[in-house]
C-alpha cells in the first residue's frame, strides 16, 4: 500500500506539535543505519537531544520563519509518522560555525568536517542567493515502503517552487538513497569525504535546481 492509497496527509508542522516530533525523531536516530549520526550523536541522550535540537534549535527557527518542520500525517488516528525538517540559508542568516554544542556531542570529530561544509553551503549561497537545505528525512519503521518519504519530498519541491528557491540534501550516505533523489531530479554536486579515519564516509551533496545562479556584478 502506497502512500497515496492511505492518503496521508503532509503538511507543515504546528509549534506545539514540536515536542514529540522531536521524541520521533530521536526514535527514528536510535534505529541505527545513519554513520553520520552514530559517529556524532551516540553519548547524547533523549533529553538533551530533545531541548537543543527541537526546543532550543527547530522550535525557534519555525518561530522566525528561517524553518519549517514538515510532517506526514496517518489519517485514521493522526498519528506523524514521518518528517522532514528545512531550514532556509539566504543572506540575512547565512551558514556559520557552531557555537555551543548539545552535552554528549562527539565535538571534536564534527570540527574535522565543519570546514567543508560551510564552506559548500556559503558557495551555494554565493551561486544561487539562497536555498532550502533538507535535513535527513525520518519515517517511522512501520510504515516505510510506503513512498512516505517521497510525498515529503514532493511537497517539498512544492515549497521550493512557490519561493523560488533551490533545494540541497546532505548527508545522502547509501546508494539506494542517492537513487531515491536522483529520481526527483536531484544531481550530485560534491563528492563525499571521509572522516574518523577513513571509517566513516561524510556526505553526498545533491542539488534541485529550480532557480537559476543569482546575477553577478561583472
Amino acid at each position: 500500500m502506497s502512500a497515496q492509497d492511505i492518503n496521508v496527509k503532509i503538511r507543515e508542522a504546528r509549534l506545539d506539535e514540536f515536542e514529540n516530533i522531536g521524541r520521533l525523531n530521536y526514535a527514528v536516530k536510535q534505529e541505527g543505519g545513519d554513520p553520520l549520526y552514530e559517529l556524532l550523536y551516540s553519548e547524547v541522550n533523549a533529553e538533551d537531544w530533545l531541548n537543543f535540537k527541537w526546543i532550543q534549535g527547530k522550535k525557534n527557527a519555525a518561530a522566525s520563519g528561517q524553518a519549517k518542520v514538515i510532517v506526514a500525517e496517518y489519517p485514521t488516528t493522526g498519528q506523524i509518522v514521518g518528517l522532514a525538517a528545512i531550514p532556509k540559508c539566504n543572506p540575512a542568516h547565512p551558514p556559520k560555525a557552531a557555537s555551543s554544542f548539545v552535552p554528549g556531542f562527539n565535538v571534536s570529530e564534527y570540527k574535522k568536517m565543519e570546514a567543508p561544509r560551510l564552506a559548500w553551503k556559503n558557495q551555494m549561497l554565493s551561486v544561487y542567493g539562497g536555498f532550502l537545505f533538507v535535513e535527513p528525512l525520518a519515517v517511522v519503521k512501520e510504515y516505510r515502503g510506503e513512498g512516505i518519504g517521497k510525498r515529503l519530498m514532493e511537497f517539498i519541491i512544492d515549497e521550493g517552487k512557490k519561493q523560488n528557491l533551490n533545494i540541497a540534501v546532505a548527508p545522502v550516505f547509501k546508494t539506494d538513497a542517492i537513487g531515491f533523489y536522483k529520481k526527483l531530479g536531484f544531481v550530485e554536486v560534491a563528492k563525499p569525504f571521509m572522516l574518523a579515519d577513513d571509517t566513516v564516509k561524510g556526505p553526498n551533496h545533491m542539488l534541485l535546481e529550480i532557480s537559476k545562479p543569482a546575477p553577478t556584478d561583472s
